[in-house]
């Protein structure tokens, strides 16, 4: 095995789990067919814990089908979506040192996008260098992938900068943004705003994940006044505004004990989709769990009610949310119980799950029985 130690197929073929070695030419349909659902895969993946699926499916594609270009940008394409920059940067390194195709701006932008979603605006101002070094312009996407990278980061400021910036750069005569990083003579972490001539500027306008991001951000960050104005902001513009980044902003003025302005939100939501006839908008079980853990007892099964009458089917958020609605605020220790208990026997009704897979529901039980001393209960 003439192979590098640093090359992750190394061993792939000393293991007898692995999958053997196609015998003679792979078709070019088989090919397809194989890379296709790899492709598939790597755009489905959503935790990071997940990745393994991927990297067996490319360790099967290379020892079925022989060396594909295709198959290391899927399995970069993966660890973009889970924010595992490291690998992918490792998988694109190896991609370059097998010769097997020179990358393209895209590839090179799924690895700046790992560094973005992991938070990383170094890892995404390095990357942009490269691309420089490598004849690639900074564009849209990875200026908006810098503006992701500094609101995962919580560095508001710059993100705001950025998306200032980027604002003013749409139009005649406006501004641009330029990057420099390490390869390109900067010192790694600058972001330079430059004027460019009418004409010429840099078309920059933010999209919706960078957005998104920024305002999910700024909720978890317990801002709602900027995720507020941030999410009128992108009304204003006409930005897709879909129900995450409804979420973001309900989330936020739940989470700074401000029920009556989520609520507002939420009902305003409810017209919205009504009035559409926009199934993509309909609040689902994930919004109704955001606005339960905001509420006291009455108004918390009130929208539980509410939820159940249009059948949308809870999930363990929401269970987790009324559960733990129960537990802090009834004061009489039986009575948690024989809310939880209640709550149980509902969730049973017609539901072939069983009440085992709601552990947000078995954790308020521990904390009911451990609230009234009964630890052998627990």
């Amino acid at each position: 095995d003439n192979r590098g130690t640093n090359d992750p197929t190394r061993n792939w073929n000393q293991h007898g789990t692995d999958v053997p070695h196609r015998k003679g030419k792979p078709t070019a349909k088989t090919t397809m067919l194989r890379t296709v659902k790899l492709n598939s895969m790597a755009g489905e993946i959503r935790f990071a814990e997940d990745i393994q699926s991927i990297r067996d499916e490319c360790k099967a594609c290379i020892d079925d089908l022989g060396e594909q270009p295709i198959v290391y940008k899927c399995w970069i394409k993966a660890c973009a979506k889970v924010a595992l920059a490291e690998e992918a940067e490792e998988v694109f390194n190896l991609l370059i040192s097998k010769n097997l195709q020179t990358p393209g701006i895209k590839v090179y932008g799924k690895v700046a996008e790992a560094y973005a979603k992991k938070g990383d605006p170094d890892g995404v101002i390095r990357w942009i260098g490269k691309m420089q070094e490598n004849g690639f312009k900074h564009n849209r996407i990875t200026q908006n992938l810098l503006l992701l990278a500094y609101a995962q980061a919580g560095d508001f400021e710059t993100a705001e900068s950025i998306l200032d910036s980027m604002r003013r750069g749409v139009g005649g005569g406006g501004e641009g943004i330029q990057i420099k990083g390490e390869e390109s003579g900067g010192s790694g972490g600058d972001v330079v705003v430059q004027q460019e001539s009418s004409g010429d500027h840099l078309e920059f306008l933010p999209d919706y994940v960078a957005i998104t991001s920024l305002l999910h951000a700024y909720s978890q960050a317990d801002q709602p006044k900027k995720a507020y104005q941030l999410f009128r902001r992108m009304q204003r513009d006409r930005m897709h505004v879909d129900l995450y980044a409804w979420h973001s902003v309900m989330d936020a003025w739940v989470r700074a004990g401000e029920l009556a302005k989520a609520e507002s939100i939420f009902e305003e939501l409810k017209r919205l989709a009504r009035n559409s006839n926009s199934n993509d908008l309909m609040p689902n079980e994930r919004t109704y769990s955001i606005i339960i853990k905001g509420c006291k007892l009455a108004k918390a099964d009130r929208y539980w009610e509410e939820m159940r009458r249009q059948n949308i089917e809870p999930d363990e958020y929401v269970l987790q949310a009324i559960s733990s609605v129960y537990v802090d605020t009834i004061k009489q220790p039986d009575l948690i119980i024989a809310k939880l208990k209640s709550l149980e026997e509902s969730l049973m009704k017609g539901n072939n799950r069983s009440a085992a897979e709601y552990p947000g529901l078995w954790k308020n039980y521990l904390r009911a029985y451990c609230g009234i001393q009964q630890p052998q209960i627990a």
